[in-house]
């Protein structure tokens, strides 16, 4: 695996997470500990939302209305 490219972030942490994470995890290890977390979160977040688009996508009425939805964005384009 190749090395990444890293971008130094600015954000605030409320005072008791900020102590914590200064307490329990070492200067050196902070930044990687910090990436793992939010990755983690974001790939939670990430398989909600595949999760509802495939839920969306089985549900009959979002289907119906997606085919009219394609259907009115046709309705006039002959004209143009």
């Amino acid at each position: 695996m190749g090395k990444q490219a890293y971008k130094n972030q600015t954000f605030s942490l409320p005072v008791t997470v900020s102590m914590d994470l200064h307490f329990l995890v070492k200067t050196r290890e902070r930044s990687h500990f910090v990436a793992d977390a939010i990755r983690e979160k974001l790939e939670t977040k990430k398989q909600k939302l595949r999760d509802a688009y495939t839920a969306m996508n089985k549900d009959p009425g979002q289907i119906e209305a997606m085919k009219e939805w394609k259907n009115t964005l046709a309705d006039g384009i002959d004209e143009w």
